[in-house]
């Protein structure tokens, strides 16, 4: 079990801190790796205020746009 679970929990996802750029969840207001206070940093609160981003939903949708492509020219050659 880790020391820092609490830290963890990426339930509103995760940012990186301005300070020392590791990715932590967004709704820290300390980072568990630099201990940097991030309640008064303006670039924290910005982006702790963005929604999250799509990130794994992009990657799945770029993934099926490349993988029909494939198909489609693997038929094109083919005929």
């Amino acid at each position: 079990m880790s020391v820092f679970r609490k830290y963890v929990s990426h339930d509103g996802g995760s940012a990186h801190c301005p300070e020392c750029r590791e990715t932590i969840s967004r709704q820290a207001n300390i980072c568990p790796h630099c201990r940097s206070d991030l309640k008064e940093n303006e670039t924290w609160q910005k982006a702790k205020n963005e929604p999250a981003s799509a990130g794994c939903t992009t990657v799945i949708a770029i993934s099926f746009i490349g993988l029909s492509a494939l198909v489609y020219a693997t038929n094109w050659v083919l005929s």
